[in-house]
C-alpha cells in the first residue's frame, strides 16, 4: 500500500463517496486500520478550495473531503488501487494543515 493510493469504496456509502484516498504513512503498515479521506463527485457540493482539493480519477473530477478524515479496516482496501494521487500530495497536506492547525 502506498501513501496517496486511491481505492474504490466497496462499502454501503459508495454512491456518495466512490473512492478513498489512503493518506497513512508507510511506517505504520502493520496497523490493522488505514487513515483515509473519502472522495466525492465535484457535483455533490460547493467546495472550499483550500480544504477540498480536486483530483481526476478515471476521467471524472472528485473532491478530497479532508474534513471527513476517517480510518477503515485494511480488509476494505485489499483490492488494487485505482491510481496513485501523489501528484496532489502538497494540496492534501495543506488541506490537513488547514483543518487541524488553521494554517
Amino acid at each position: 500500500m502506498a501513501q496517496f493510493d486511491i481505492y474504490e469504496n466497496l462499502g454501503a456509502g459508495k454512491s456518495k463517496y466512490p473512492f478513498f484516498m489512503d493518506i497513512q504513512n508507510p511506517l505504520f503498515e502493520r496497523l490493522n486500520e488505514r487513515v483515509v479521506i473519502p472522495l466525492t463527485s465535484i457535483d455533490n457540493l460547493k467546495a472550499i478550495k483550500q480544504l477540498h482539493p480536486s483530483i481526476e480519477v478515471s476521467g471524472q473530477h472528485y473532491l478530497v473531503m479532508t474534513n471527513l478524515l476517517t480510518s477503515i479496516s485494511m480488509q476494505e482496501l485489499r483490492h488494487q488501487p485505482v491510481i496513485n494521487a501523489g501528484s496532489v500530495r502538497d494540496e492534501v497536506v495543506a488541506a490537513m494543515d488547514l483543518l487541524v492547525l488553521g494554517i
